[in-house]
């Protein structure tokens, strides 16, 4: 932006002509980072690795190992390893199969992403109510009820405000959208569910102690909850707090290893 004194007060056109500064120069390194994407109007993929099957199998020995140890040391963990990793090379593969018909059906039907949409938020919620120690009658539909509040309103504020596709239902950024939520919210709510149950049942004492002093079911459960929010919120503010200097978002990840320019991805 154009520098101005102190004493000076800035005018419309100092902002004016920093904003189309700013435009100007992020085009500029866009169209830089295509000239050197594009030769010919075709995507460089000469550097991309091809990895086999077999590579991808062999990457699971680490998973093996993981498997073994928790069942030399008796941590119960082989199994929930196991059946996660057979789980992860299934839902992948046939994941192309389902999305192919869907991001196809979905420009014109509407209906066809909300219902794959809800699809995801009813398995990522049986997922999340699945992991806790304790729970009771109506656990998933409160967890279910949960995840559609949060994703249903960050979803139309990003679609509504931020994206602005066209259709706003475009499944090429609503599903993948909608998936990285629902994949951060299955890890915060199955730890904070899991801990606020816990909490309850292993201080019970003390929330009938002060239930029957007269506190409300909100007194005397407030710090149990405070505890279990903090510990469901922290995974994602750890996150957050290393991102860009130590990690790198997943969409940029897949970007850049696609052959996309660094400073297109962002």
């Amino acid at each position: 932006k154009s520098p101005t004194l102190k004493n000076e007060r800035p005018t419309a056109s100092h902002f004016n002509m920093g904003f189309l500064e700013e435009i100007r120069n992020s085009t500029m390194i866009f169209l830089h980072g295509i000239e050197k994407q594009n030769l010919g109007g075709e995507l460089q993929t000469d550097g991309l690795i091809d990895i086999s099957q077999t590579q991808l199998i062999f990457s699971t020995l680490p998973l093996v190992f993981l498997a073994m140890l928790s069942w030399y040391v008796d941590l119960e963990l082989t199994s929930p390893i196991i059946v996660g990793c057979i789980r992860t090379f299934v839902q992948l593969s046939i994941l192309g199969l389902i999305l192919n018909p869907i991001f196809g059906w979905g420009v014109t039907y509407w209906w066809v992403v909300i219902g794959y949409v809800f699809f995801m938020v009813v398995l990522a919620s049986n997922e999340a109510a699945s992991r806790s120690q304790y729970s009771f009658p109506g656990m998933n539909i409160c967890v279910l009820a949960a995840m559609v509040v949060s994703v249903g309103i960050v979803a139309i504020f990003a679609f509504g405000m931020v994206v602005q596709a066209n259709p706003p239902w475009d499944p090429q950024y609503v599903i993948p959208i909608c998936g990285m939520l629902l994949g951060n919210c299955v890890s915060g709510v199955s730890v904070a569910l899991d801990i606020a149950l816990t909490n309850l049942v292993e201080q019970r004492r003390e929330v009938e102690l002060l239930l029957s002093f007269g506190a409300s079911i909100y007194e005397a459960s407030f710090r149990l909850m405070k505890d279990a929010v903090r510990s469901g919120t922290m995974p994602q503010l750890n996150s957050m707090a290393i991102i860009g200097l130590v990690s790198i978002p997943g969409m940029m990840t897949g970007q850049i290893l696609g052959g996309a320019p660094v400073t297109a991805a962002p």
